[in-house]
Formats: C-alpha cells, sequence, structure tokens
C-alpha cells in the first residue's frame, strides 16, 4: 500500500485529543495548524486574513478560534499586532506527534527560513507573503542541506529573467510563491561560481534598476508599455 502524497502526519491520540477538547471551529483551526507546521518543532507563522480566507470564516472568529487554541493548551500563539501581519503559532508538546528537535537544530532551522525570506524580500519583483506552503517547502531545501548560497543564486537567476519578460511585455505577473524557483535551485547548483560575480548579479542589478525606472515613469492612470523594441535578456 502507498500513499498518495508525500508530506503525510501522524494522526493519533494528540489529534483525537484536540476534538475532544476543542469546540467545533476550534478543532477546524487546529487541523488547520497541525497539517502545516514543521515537523521539526510544530511551529509555522500565518497571518489572520489568510487563515479566514482558507477557512471561509471571519477574521474576528479566528481571532477567537486563536484565542481557544491557546487557552485550551492546544497551541502557544504570539498574537500579531494586526490582523495583516504574521502570527507565530507552536502546537504545544501533549498536542503534538512528533518528537520536537533540540533547541539548537531548531534555531539554526529557524536561522535558515529567516534568510530565505530576507532573500525574497530583497528583490522588488518579489511579494511574496512566506506563508505555509513557502514554509515547508524551505524546511525540505533544509532538510536536504541545501546551501544558503545556491538558494540566493536560484533567487538571483529567475529575477533576472523576471524582469526580462517585464520590461519586454511577455510577462506582467510577479513573483508570489518561493516554489517558483524550485527548478531553478538545481541550475544554480550548476553553473560556474565565477557567472555569478561577473555576469548574473551585475546583469540582474541594471534589469532591475531598469524595471523601477520604468514604473515611476508610467502614469498612474496608464498600464506598462507591453513591448520594447529591443528586447531584454539575462
Amino acid at each position: 500500500m502507498r500513499i498518495k502524497q508525500p508530506g503525510w502526519i501522524p494522526f493519533g491520540t494528540e489529534a483525537d485529543l484536540a476534538i475532544r477538547r476543542l469546540s467545533g471551529n476550534g478543532a477546524r483551526l487546529f487541523f488547520h495548524l497541525y497539517f502545516r507546521a514543521n515537523r521539526q518543532n510544530g511551529r509555522l507563522d500565518v497571518r489572520y486574513d489568510s487563515v479566514a480566507s482558507a477557512l471561509e470564516r471571519s477574521k474576528r472568529s479566528i481571532v477567537t478560534d486563536f484565542a481557544e487554541l491557546r487557552e485550551k493548551g492546544a497551541c502557544l500563539v504570539d498574537s500579531a499586532v494586526n490582523q495583516h501581519t504574521l502570527v507565530h503559532v507552536e502546537i504545544c508538546d501533549m498536542f503534538w506527534p512528533f518528537e520536537k528537535a533540540s533547541p539548537k537544530n531548531s534555531d539554526i532551522q529557524a536561522q535558515y527560513l529567516s534568510q530565505i525570506r530576507a532573500l525574497l524580500g530583497s528583490r522588488e519583483c518579489i511579494k511574496c507573503d512566506f506563508g505555509p506552503s513557502d514554509q515547508m517547502f524551505a524546511q525540505d531545501l533544509f532538510a536536504r542541506s541545501v546551501p544558503i548560497e545556491q538558494i540566493r543564486r536560484a533567487i538571483d537567476l529567475g529575477c533576472s529573467r523576471k524582469y526580462a519578460s517585464l520590461l519586454n511585455g511577455t510577462d506582467d505577473k510577479l513573483i508570489s510563491r518561493f516554489a517558483y524557483f524550485q527548478d531553478l535551485i538545481e541550475e544554480a547548483s550548476e553553473a560556474d561560481p565565477k557567472y555569478w560575480t561577473d555576469i548574473g548579479t551585475p546583469v540582474l542589478a541594471k534589469l532591475e534598476i531598469k524595471w523601477l525606472a520604468s514604473q515611476r515613469s508610467a502614469s498612474p492612470n496608464s498600464a506598462p508599455a507591453r513591448r520594447k523594441s529591443k528586447k531584454e535578456t539575462r
């Protein structure tokens, strides 16, 4: 017998405890978090508005449900300043089926994810909220010991191509998911390191500056130019 989808999680006494202790809405929120949390430490970052949309509930109701999880000892919740910023959640040991990693290993992974988040936030063509699916992809890279430098090169390569397509008018969408770079991470591992110093990084900087300039010069009420007589390449 084979599981259709990878990334499964045990559903045993811990999950049964949540069903018995929590209200219907509280349990629904709990399992939304339970199946998306980092397997190493039971943690994840979410946004109230994103969770509300996923569960088809109001933001106010979701805030109340989070309070229930905290009060009944199912999760530790570091409440956000407002409903549009990240909420840090950790599922408590009694409700978590895995043995959690030692604090040292957990801190190393947290730093790894923080570095990825910073890389994604460093480019104007990326608008990624680093939600649960992005975090799971990052955790998989950590488990595979993919170097941060390789990820940085993949992001640079992907952004260079994105800027070129934006400037040429063949694309008008920004990058919204970390998984956009999945294939490029492998490609970046095969390139000559000298390429990034001599060609890759300088080209990316020029393309980004040119695209930002085009955005500033465009009228607020008009769409960006769709075509250029001279096409950009990475």
